[in-house]
């Protein structure tokens, strides 16, 4: 069957370089059946037995709260402006109340600090620490490169992080194999491509436009 249509210029320049590049880029990634995608760098929610890259702290399931450090859930705890100050005194008076125990002002203070040391000590061993007026755990993640735009080139994804790179993350360019014994469209309509490539390379060789 013959088709008579009509390509725009741009439409002509994509399929002529697909054709002029499409050796060369096997050079590079040896995959047969290519599809060429940018990744981007992201976070993935994993478990403590997983590489974890980063450790963020959530208090009382605030996450959009979370603190990147036990240094941080140290200071949260002991801000005289942040409600858990209050709440970790108050505890700490009812229990000497209960068990008729006296303290100073100083004593108290000491108390505090033994308090938040303590919930310091279970989240770095434990991964968490609860009781009636605090909930603290630690969330782990590991870096995932995902793809988030595809090409037939790896000269249209280089491109691509040049305009798109402020929205990406360390991006990077990888290769997919479309499939073992792929006998689908894509397959198919790539090599189409590439052949109306390689005919209009041939064409502006013996000026035939």
């Amino acid at each position: 069957m013959k088709l008579d249509v009509e390509l725009t210029d741009r439409q002509v320049m994509f399929l002529k370089q697909y054709a002029n590049v499409y050796q060369d880029e096997r050079d590079i990634d040896y995959t047969a059946d290519p599809l060429v995608a940018v990744r981007t760098r992201r976070l993935r929610r994993c478990t403590v037995d997983d590489n974890v890259d980063v450790t963020s702290y959530v208090i009382d399931n605030d996450f959009e709260e979370s603190l990147s450090s036990l240094g941080e859930v140290r200071q949260i705890l002991t801000d005289e402006e942040c409600i858990y100050i209050d709440k970790i005194k108050e505890k700490i008076i009812n229990y000497c109340k209960k068990y008729n125990q006296s303290f100073t002002e100083e004593e108290l203070e000491e108390k505090v600090k033994d308090y938040i040391e303590d919930v310091i000590y279970d989240l770095e061993y434990s991964g968490e620490y609860s009781d009636e007026i605090l909930d603290v755990e630690a969330v782990y993640f590991e870096y995932d490169y995902v793809p988030v735009a595809y090409f037939l080139t790896r000269a249209e994804a280089e491109k691509y992080i040049q305009y798109q790179g402020h929205n990406l993350t360390e991006p990077t360019v990888y290769t997919y194999y479309t499939g073992y014994n792929n006998m689908g469209d894509l397959t198919e309509l790539k090599a189409l491509l590439l052949e109306i490539g390689k005919t209009l390379l041939s064409r502006e060789s013996t000026d035939e436009y």
